[in-house]
C-alpha cells in the first residue's frame, strides 16, 4: 500500500491523492507541489537530458520524503519525429502497424503518433527480440534509469488499437474488434510487462487501461495498478451518462479484482479549479472506495489546483466500501476522523446527521467549508461532502 500524505501534526491523514504532471517544468514551486501527492505521475521524455531528469525527480524527493513517482512510457503508438532511435529501429525492423494498401494507420491525429504493431505477428529483430521486449529495454535506458529509481511505470494508453490494419501481416486488413486481434495486442501488452519486470526488477506498473482490458484472461492481475482517466470531465466520461455513478462504480471497483497487490487505483477527474462541485463528487466516490483521487486541468501541463477537501482530516476508513445507498439515496462511509457522503441522484437530499459533525475548514467554499457543527447535511444532485468528527483539526 502505498504512503498517504499526513496533514499537520494532531491531525489524521487526509485522502489518498494522484497527481499527473507532463509539463516537465522543474522549479522549487513545481517540486514542492509535486511533493504534496502520494503519487505523482510524470512525463519525462527521452529528449530530456539526464542531468536534467535526475533533477526533477530529485528535487521531488527532496520536497517530500513519502511521495512515490510513477514515469509515463507508452507501448502501441509513436511519433515519427520522436526520438530518432526508436524511429530507426521501427524502420528496420518493420515495426510499424500497416494496413494492406501499405499505408500507416493512425487512430487519432491529436497527439501526432502513429501506430506500431505490438503483436507477435510483427517480425523480430536480428536478435529474435520482438517491440514489446526491444521497448521495454528502451524504457529502462532512456526513462527509468536516468531520473530513477522510480516506484511505477504509467502505460498509457493499454486498450484496443481502434484502427482497420493488417496486423496478421497477410495482405487483408482486420477490424480491430476482431477477437484473435484483440487478443493478439493484450497478448503483446503483457509481454512488454513482463520484459519490464526482467529489466528493472521490484518496478510496479500502472496501466491507463480500458476496464476490458483490463479484465482480460491475457492481462487481469498482470498490473499493480491501474489509471481510470476522464471519469469526469470529457465527452467520453462515464459520469456523464444518465446511469453515469453506476457505470464509474463499476469499472472502479473492476480495477481492483483485476489489479495485483498493491491495488493502487486513481479514479481521475479534468476540471479547472472553479469546479469544486465535480471536484467534490469525483472525490467522494473516491473514498467510497480505497483508490487515490486525481484531478487535472483541461491539460495535463497545466496547473495542479488544491481545494479545501484535500487536507480534510479523514485517516482511514472504519467500514468497507459500501454495497448500496443507506439514507435517503445517500452512498456513505465512515472514517476514523469523518463521514464522506455521496448523492448521485439527480435530486437534492437534506439528511439528519448524529452529533459529533462539523464541516470542513476551508477558504475556497466559505458556504460549505465553514468548520461550522453540522446536525444536517443538504447535498445538491451529483455532489458529494466530506464531514470531519469534532474533535480533530484540520
Amino acid at each position: 500500500m502505498l504512503a498517504s500524505r499526513a496533514s499537520a501534526a494532531n491531525a489524521l491523514k487526509g485522502p489518498r491523492l494522484a497527481v499527473v504532471d507532463y509539463s516537465k517544468l522543474d522549479n522549487s514551486t513545481r517540486r514542492r507541489q509535486l511533493g504534496r501527492y502520494d503519487i505523482a505521475i510524470l512525463g519525462l521524455w527521452p529528449s530530456l537530458q539526464p542531468s536534467y531528469q535526475q533533477a526533477v525527480v530529485q528535487g521531488i524527493r527532496e520536497a517530500s520524503r513519502h511521495v512515490q513517482i510513477a514515469q509515463y512510457t507508452i507501448l502501441s503508438e509513436y511519433r515519427r519525429s520522436g526520438d530518432p532511435e526508436v524511429v530507426r529501429v521501427l524502420d528496420q525492423n518493420d515495426w510499424w502497424l500497416w494496413n494492406a494498401s501499405g499505408d500507416h494507420v493512425q487512430w487519432t491525429a491529436d497527439y501526432g503518433n502513429w501506430e506500431v504493431n505490438v503483436t507477435d505477428w510483427a517480425p523480430r529483430d536480428g536478435r529474435g527480440t520482438s517491440w514489446p521486449c526491444w521497448k521495454a529495454s528502451y524504457d529502462r535506458r532512456r526513462l527509468l534509469e536516468p531520473g530513477g529509481p522510480f516506484e511505477w511505470v504509467f502505460a498509457d494508453t493499454v486498450m484496443d488499437q481502434r484502427v482497420r490494419a493488417d496486423w496478421r501481416r497477410a495482405g487483408s486488413d482486420q477490424q480491430w474488434q476482431d477477437v484473435a486481434v484483440s487478443k493478439a495486442v493484450r497478448l503483446g501488452f503483457a509481454q512488454h510487462w513482463r520484459c519490464l519486470r526482467e529489466q528493472v526488477p521490484g518496478v510496479l506498473i500502472m496501466a491507463n487501461a480500458s476496464p476490458e482490458f483490463l479484465a482480460s484472461p491475457e492481462l487481469s492481475g498482470l498490473a499493480n495498478g491501474a489509471f481510470l482517466e476522464g471519469m469526469l470531465g470529457k465527452t467520453y466520461s462515464p459520469g456523464r451518462h444518465p446511469d453515469g455513478f453506476q457505470r464509474m462504480w463499476r469499472r472502479y471497483r473492476s480495477a481492483f479484482l483485476h489489479t495485483s497487490a498493491p491495488h493502487c487505483v486513481v479514479f481521475q477527474v479534468y476540471g479547472d479549479a472553479t469546479d469544486e462541485q465535480r471536484m467534490r463528487y469525483g472525490l467522494g466516490l473516491t473514498l467510497l472506495h480505497d483508490g487515490y483521487f486525481a484531478f487535472n486541468g483541461p491539460s495535463l501541463q497545466q496547473a495542479m489546483p488544491w481545494f479545501d477537501e484535500y487536507d480534510a482530516p479523514l485517516g482511514d476508513p472504519i467500514q468497507p466500501p459500501p454495497e448500496g445507498p443507506e439514507v435517503s439515496g445517500l452512498w456513505m462511509r465512515r472514517y476514523q476522523g469523518g463521514l464522506v457522503l455521496v448523492n448521485p441522484g439527480p435530486d437534492a437530499i437534506t439528511v439528519e446527521l448524529p452529533a459529533g459533525y462539523r464541516n470542513l475548514s476551508g477558504s475556497l467554499s466559505p458556504s460549505i467549508n465553514n468548520g461550522a457543527p453540522a446536525s444536517r447535511c443538504s447535498l445538491a444532485p451529483l455532489d458529494a461532502r466530506i464531514l470531519v468528527t469534532t474533535g480533530f483539526t484540520q
